[in-house]
């Protein structure tokens, strides 16, 4: 009997400083979060489009001009005809009258700029890792060169644009008037992103030129 009283008077006693104590906590909570102290949160980003000059390509110089706009996007003019010069220089059937995608990085190889061929499969896993590239490069700000079985031989165009929100790719084809832009759904993509020479849906990262060491350095006159 004399237990019981006791916790009951404690808990008269305490229950007051107990509440308090919770009282304050969820000021020092409401404090910590209040209005002007919220650190406001931006949306990521989803969508990218880069801006790129468009090149007319010459006959049956769609990749060459392609990559030719590519550089250009770094400050690189080189002409479409010069890279075709380049990749037939190291190619194994010269006569071709297209263009091989690993004989278009190698010879650019030959001039310090390092491509890399980046081919996928033609399977629906194949093209959502691919898009996954497509756009990890497209927010380096780098674009991507891509190979479609348009007719009537295939065509090479630009990727220079996604939008995942509205399920949107953006090309610049060599082969139409300035400035050149189509737009693509991701299904239709899906269909046109394949090789005609080889199965696969064929593709070439672009990278800056690598800088010379010094190359930007000012020199001091004495």
């Amino acid at each position: 009997m004399f237990v019981r009283f006791v916790m009951v008077i404690a808990f008269v006693v305490l229950n007051p400083l107990v509440e308090r104590s919770f009282a304050q906590q969820e000021v020092a909570v409401d404090h910590a979060v209040a209005p002007g102290n919220r650190q406001t949160v931006k949306p990521v980003k989803s969508d990218v489009f880069l801006k790129i000059k468009h090149i007319r390509q010459k006959e049956k110089l769609c990749a060459t001009a392609s990559a030719s706009m590519a550089l250009s996007h770094y400050g690189v003019e080189m002409d479409q005809v010069l890279i075709k010069q380049l990749a037939a220089s190291v190619s194994k059937n010269p006569q071709f009258v297209g263009t091989y995608y690993v004989d278009l990085v190698n010879g650019l190889a030959k001039k310090g700029i390092h491509w890399k061929r980046n081919p996928h499969p033609t399977t629906s896993k194949g093209f959502r890792t691919g898009l996954k590239t497509i756009r990890e490069s497209l927010f380096a700000g780098c674009p991507v060169l891509i190979d479609t079985n348009l007719a009537p031989n295939g065509h090479t165009m630009l990727v220079n644009g996604i939008d995942p929100r509205r399920r949107l790719i953006s090309v610049i084809d060599p082969n139409r008037p300035a400035p050149g832009q189509r737009k693509y759904t991701y299904n239709q993509f899906e269909k046109i992103w394949r090789s005609k020479t080889v199965n696969v849906r064929g593709s070439i990262l672009t990278f800056p030129p690598e800088k010379k060491s010094g190359q930007n350095e000012n020199k001091k006159s004495s």
